[in-house]
């Protein structure tokens, strides 16, 4: 998935996306990493990770 394709459900986040993004695509090349989501209750952390 482009997570950086969902900036319009997650206005203003354009460059964390990428991260976001960069990371799956390493993890998927078979690079280990370890991505840090952090933030206040309600912030869109879950979305913004593809869950829930």
């Amino acid at each position: 998935m482009d997570l950086a394709a969902a900036e319009p459900l997650f206005v203003g986040r354009g460059a964390e996306l990428a991260v976001l993004d960069r990371a799956a695509q390493a993890a998927r090349a078979g690079r280990m990493g370890v991505v840090l989501v952090e933030g206040k209750a309600g912030v869109g952390k879950t979305p913004c990770c593809g869950g829930g």
